[in-house]
């Protein structure tokens, strides 16, 4: 059983983190051979352990457990490496792009979830893999900003309005420094990339629109009077009523209290008798995460 853990007191004046690590491809997913792509141009790394980066450029990589160490395999290269844990990283200095990083193939979203399911996903920047308990294990090491655009395109439609875009990403903001490093304890990376950490599927659903938004609000977070983070949860749906913390995780959250989704503080607005009623459509899944 998983136990939400309690949001841990954070002031908006310590220094939050440069770079996170987000596992990608879990132990638990009990995946012993994984296939990947550069969707990238000019060459990269790979650097193994107590060991000089060797410069490579395939486009076929093969990563399996062999003997409880990760072995990657580069087609075109004509290598095999094995060891315990492997680096991978482009060459040069890259900045945050649609579409662009490590194409990863058949990995598992939505875990305990009806709509558990194997997709292909692209992650930015380096990669880290390593065989744990006969197992693979895929961490994204990724710049904290650029995490939370990727957050907010895996969270939300192509579509979704600009505001509605800057606020989830304040939300997604405050939400990952009060709970980093609790979701997933003893683990070796900060949080993971499904539902019960923040969606995060990389640059796969990226666009400008999405990273122009974020930029408007980097360094923003939502806190109370004191200078202290609040842990903005946030979900899907709320059936028109958010629901109170005690029983959703079993405690109480300073700040956060049950409210109906309504305006004008619930209050209903007059109608006459005489008002003519129309029938229309409206497509609301510009607000939805993308189609998977």
């Amino acid at each position: 059983m998983v136990v939400e853990p309690k949001p841990k007191r954070v002031s908006i004046s310590d220094p939050g983190p440069v770079f996170l690590r987000v596992g990608v491809v879990l132990p638990e997913d009990q995946k012993d051979l994984l296939f990947l792509e550069p969707k990238f141009s000019g060459s990269y790394f790979v650097h193994l352990r107590n060991k000089a980066p060797v410069k490579l450029r395939s486009k076929f990589i093969k990563a399996s457990v062999v003997e409880d160490k990760v072995e990657l395999y580069f087609k075109e290269d004509n290598l095999t490496v094995k060891n315990n844990v492997i680096k991978l990283y482009p060459k040069g200095v890259r900045q945050l792009s649609p579409q662009t990083g490590w194409l990863l193939k058949n990995i598992k979203i939505g875990r305990g979830f009806h709509w558990e399911q194997l997709v292909d996903l692209i992650y930015p920047y380096s990669l880290e893999i390593k065989a744990v308990s006969g197992a693979l294990q895929v961490v994204n090491i990724v710049p904290f900003e650029e995490y939370l655009s990727c957050v907010v395109s895996s969270e939300m439609g192509e579509l979704a309005p600009e505001e509605f875009i800057k606020a989830q990403v304040i939300a997604a903001r405050s939400w990952c420094r009060i709970f980093l490093r609790d979701k997933h304890p003893g683990q070796d990376f900060d949080l993971c990339n499904d539902d019960d950490c923040q969606r995060y599927q990389g640059t796969t659903f990226l666009n400008e629109r999405f990273l122009n938004s974020a930029l408007k609000v980097t360094g923003k977070y939502l806190a109370d009077k004191d200078g202290f983070l609040l842990p903005t949860y946030y979900s899907k749906v709320c059936g028109g009523y958010t629901e109170l913390p005690i029983y959703n995780f079993g405690f109480t959250v300073e700040g956060l209290s049950s409210i109906k989704d309504a305006l004008d503080n619930n209050k209903k607005a007059p109608v006459p008798s005489d008002t003519s009623y129309y029938q229309t459509e409206v497509n609301y899944c510009f607000y939805c995460s993308p189609a998977v």
